[in-house]
């Protein structure tokens, strides 16, 4: 007599399947959970990594900063002590400028390609009461680098002709004069001229809305000297306008990174150059000017 052997129910199959693709999808969750759980960890840590050098960033900027105004105090104080152009000292990496009345102007320029730009003009037009002024021009002078200088505007007593003269603590640097065409006598000025304590090409925030010029000019000095032609009391007015023009490449200052990082801007800052100053990142400005301009 031969033995029937026990059949499966087609509900029995149907329960194992179940049970065994039950099983499997428990097994492909507890692997996925663990493999996401792995990636978070990784995530957390490159997040904590990531916190903790912006924040080393950070600390080595305010640094800068505070070392920076620090320095830029005690440069402030030193030129304020010039007399002469041998009295202004070095000062590495700054271009820095120091008016008095109007009338003179001590800088120094550090290494690199700088000029300084001299232009006379009449600030008023001609009128029954104004004489028009007939020597406006615009003088250029290369500089020496890693030298200091005094810019200085002649005036005479009471009468005579104006002129300015450019000397340097730099005994390779020739000495620049010149003396205006018209006699007149001068008897007011006014003025304009702010201390600089800078990088050359130094980058500002705000120049990013506009700035276009690969050497841009910084002004040092504004000034605007009256005077009267003789007996007839025509008045004739000479306007002075100095400024450097500066060859080397465009920077940010520590305090105008942390600027640009408060802003979430980071990308426009390129590698540290020293004593500072942070290169500017050329390529992302461009792109940043290009889509504010949108």
């Amino acid at each position: 007599m031969v033995e029937s052997k026990p059949s499966w129910s087609a509900a029995q199959v149907i329960i194992a399947i179940l049970f065994f693709a039950a099983l499997a999808l428990m097994v492909f969750i507890k692997v996925s959970l663990s493999n996401r759980r792995s990636v978070l960890v990784e995530e957390n840590e490159r997040i904590a990594a990531d916190v903790s050098q912006t924040r080393e960033e950070v600390q080595t900027f305010k640094e800068l900063r505070r070392q920076n105004d620090e320095g830029k105090d005690s440069i402030k104080e030193m030129m304020s002590l010039c007399r002469e152009a041998e009295d202004v000292p070095e000062f590495e990496s700054w271009l820095v400028s120091s008016s008095r009345s109007g009338q003179e102007l001590f800088f120094f320029v550090p290494e690199g390609e700088h000029w300084l730009s001299v232009t006379t003009t009449s600030p008023r037009k001609p009128t029954s009461h104004v004489v028009p002024f007939r020597g406006m021009e615009r003088k250029l002078i290369r500089l020496v680098p890693n030298a200091g200088y005094k810019f200085e505007i002649v005036r005479p007593v009471l009468r005579g002709r104006l002129g300015w003269k450019l000397v340097s603590n730099d005994p390779s640097f020739e000495t620049v004069e010149r003396r205006l065409p018209q006699t007149a006598d001068w008897s007011g000025r006014s003025w304009s001229s702010t201390e600089r304590v800078v990088f050359p090409n130094q980058f500002v925030y705000r120049d990013l809305f506009g700035f276009q010029s690969e050497s841009p000019r910084l002004q040092l000095m504004d000034t605007t000297e009256r005077g009267r032609i003789g007996r007839t009391g025509l008045a004739l007015e000479i306007a002075f306008e100095v400024a450097i023009i500066s060859n080397t490449p465009s920077v940010f200052s520590a305090n105008e990174a942390i600027t640009i990082r408060n802003f979430r801007n980071p990308d426009l800052i390129g590698d540290y150059a020293g004593n500072g100053r942070y290169y500017v990142n050329q390529e992302a400005v461009d792109k940043y000017i290009r889509k504010r301009g949108k």
